[in-house]
C-alpha cells in the first residue's frame, strides 16, 4: 500500500521543451555539467534531463561523454554524433561532474527549474531516488524520477515524489501488459498517479 495516498487525479506539469544532459554548451552535447546548466538557464530552459552515476559511492552527474557537433545540425542526438565519429570521450575544459551539493546550490538559485532524472547504474535506481529526494530542494515537485520497471513506482510514491516518469525501453513486457500496469499506477484507490510514459521512437 502506499503512503501517499490521493483521493483525487493529480495534475502533472507539461514542459515546453527539456534540456537534455544540461543542454548544449560550447558546441557540445551531452554535457552534464554545471557550465551548461547554468548556460542553459539563462537561454531560458527550466526543465533538465540530468544522467547520474556513482564514483566512489558518490552521486554525481555523468560528465564524462561529451560530444561535439560539427557543421550546421544542432538536432543530433549523442548516440547519432558517436555513430557519426562526431562524439567526444573528454569532459569539456574547466567543467566537472556535479556533486548532489553542487546541484542543490544551483535549484536554490533557480527555483524554477525542474529535474528529470536518468540513473545509468540501473540497478541502483530506487536507491539513487532516495538519495536525490533527500538531497534537492523541494524534491517532490521539482525533480521527476525515471523509473524502469513497475514495481520501482510504488517506491518513489512512497519516497515522495509526485511526478514519475516511467520510461520503456529497459521494459520486456507486451504492450497489454504496459497498459495493465499504467492502470494500477493511475488507480486513485492505491494511491496511483503515474505521470508521464516515454518510449523508443521504434516502439511508438
Amino acid at each position: 500500500m502506499f503512503k501517499n495516498k490521493i483521493t483525487e487525479p493529480r495534475v502533472h506539469p507539461t514542459p515546453e521543451r527539456i534540456a537534455h544532459a544540461c543542454g548544449g554548451y560550447n558546441n557540445c552535447i551531452y554535457n552534464n555539467c554545471e557550465d551548461a546548466l547554468l548556460h542553459n538557464i539563462g537561454l531560458g530552459f527550466e526543465w533538465f534531463e540530468i544522467d547520474f552515476i556513482y564514483k566512489d559511492n558518490e552521486l554525481i552527474t555523468d560528465a564524462g561523454r561529451s560530444a561535439e557537433i560539427t557543421g550546421d545540425d544542432r538536432s543530433c542526438s549523442y548516440y547519432s554524433a558517436k555513430d557519426e565519429g562526431k562524439a567526444s570521450s573528454l569532459v569539456l575544459k574547466n567543467t566537472s561532474a556535479m556533486t548532489l551539493v553542487d546541484l542543490a546550490r544551483v535549484m536554490c538559485l533557480y527555483p524554477k527549474i525542474r529535474i528529470v532524472v536518468d540513473n545509468k547504474e540501473v540497478s541502483r535506481n530506487m536507491e539513487s531516488m532516495s538519495t536525490l529526494f533527500d538531497a534537492l530542494p523541494d524534491a517532490a515537485e521539482r525533480v521527476l524520477p525515471q523509473i524502469f520497471q513497475p514495481e520501482e513506482f510504488q517506491v518513489c510514491a512512497a519516497l515522495g515524489f509526485k511526478h514519475v516518469i516511467w520510461t520503456l525501453y529497459n521494459y520486456k513486457g507486451s504492450d497489454e501488459e504496459v497498459i495493465s500496469e499504467l492502470k494500477k499506477m493511475m488507480n486513485l484507490e492505491e494511491g496511483g498517479s503515474i505521470g508521464y510514459v516515454t518510449m523508443p521512437q521504434a516502439a511508438q
